[in-house]
């Protein structure tokens, strides 16, 4: 995955490879860019451990560059590259495909994928879109999955669960109140309503300032969420909202405007793990504010903080009963998907308007945004 693509991006990224891995049969490992913290900075591995070991050959750092990040509108269809060279300069049994455009994932015999070199040991397959919801149209794996038990409304929370757990020192203090009053509120009855404003990475410029904004990036999802309040209070439900944002200024009014209705974590400045790279952490490999793996990834604090924050408000996200979401955002939608409800509740909602109405997931939801 580029380095540039969030925590939403990565988890659609990784579920997406591992169905690949599982249908073809091969064994399932990440790599990791330069200056980006691995998963195991939020997250336990439960089942496979799928880090690269430390003596594994990675291809050469300009190769995997090549192979992960794109410019738009300038993007380079990549093509299958066989062989790969590697860091040692010697050529392997190692080979790359990129993230498919022509539809061959959903139509084809995945086993017989890279064509041009079948019987490749290893392939590098690089992508931040999803599409577990869409193998299911592939007439020749689509039985092999509901063999396995998986569905399309299901696979993607599957999947994930059993690649990771958030480890318990990722949601601490702030995080574990808010997880405990969601728990207490819903055992005693109480409609948990998860909002989430994309406002857009712009906030994380240094001088961005929300009141340079000509609208209220939140006011169409609380006046769909105040609907729906009014709704379940007629029939005498009360209802609790659940709120995150990418802005803390969009977080610290609606805290103000709500107050105890409002379960959100205002005081906490929001941060992307790619925006979060420290400055000499970008140029240099010593920097003392950093961490390493084994495999010679460098990140800082900040993208490890940006990580486990991002984590935690994904996992109290999927907790609510219904979930109002950004049309422009794929960490909600990932949120949503995650969700252990059977109804899979959600509502979309754009600058242009709303329509709050309560429905189930649909493949529009799953393959909007970057897809699950």
């Amino acid at each position: 995955i580029a380095p540039p693509q969030g925590l939403a991006d990565r988890i659609s990224g990784q579920v997406s490879q591992f169905l690949l891995a599982l249908l073809t049969k091969r064994a399932f490992l990440i790599t990791n860019n330069d200056f980006t913290p691995p998963m195991n900075v939020a997250f336990d591995h439960i089942n496979i451990d799928s880090i690269m070991p430390d003596d594994f050959m990675y291809p050469h750092r300009d190769v995997l560059m090549n192979l992960t990040f794109h410019e738009y509108p300038n993007y380079i269809n990549y093509t299958k590259s066989c062989p790969l060279y590697l860091n040692a300069g010697s050529i392997v049994e190692q080979y790359s495909i990129v993230e498919d455009r022509n539809n061959r994932i959903f139509n084809g015999d995945l086993t017989k994928e890279p064509s041009e070199c079948v019987d490749a040991e290893t392939i590098y397959v690089t992508g931040n879109r999803g599409y577990s919801w869409r193998l299911f149209d592939n007439p020749y794996h689509n039985q092999q999955l509901k063999r396995l038990g998986l569905r399309r409304e299901t696979t993607f929370k599957c999947v994930l669960d059993y690649l990771y757990q958030l480890k318990p020192t990722s949601c601490i203090g702030q995080c574990a109140i808010m997880k405990e009053t969601i728990l207490n509120s819903r055992a005693t009855g109480i409609i948990i309503i998860a909002i989430q404003v994309r406002v857009g990475d712009i906030v994380f410029e240094p001088d961005f300032d929300l009141n340079s904004l000509n609208y209220n990036p939140s006011t169409n999802h609380f006046d769909c969420a105040n609907k729906l309040s009014d709704r379940f209070s007629m029939i005498g439900r009360e209802t609790k909202y659940f709120f995150i944002s990418d802005s803390q200024q969009v977080r610290r009014n609606a805290k103000q405007q709500y107050g105890d209705k409002l379960i959100s974590d205002d005081q906490f400045q929001p941060k992307h793990i790619y925006n979060a790279i420290t400055t000499n952490n970008k140029d240099t490999d010593t920097n003392t504010n950093t961490n390493t793996n084994g495999n010679g990834n460098i990140y800082s604090e900040s993208q490890a903080d940006a990580m486990t924050s991002s984590a935690a408000d994904m996992m109290l996200f999927s907790m609510a009963h219904i979930h109002i979401i950004s049309k422009s955002s794929g960490f909600g939608q990932k949120a949503a998907f995650l969700s252990d409800s059977s109804s899979k509740i959600h509502i979309y909602v754009g600058d242009d308007g709303i329509n709050c109405t309560l429905t189930k997931f649909s493949q529009d939801t799953a393959m909007s945004w970057s897809g699950v």
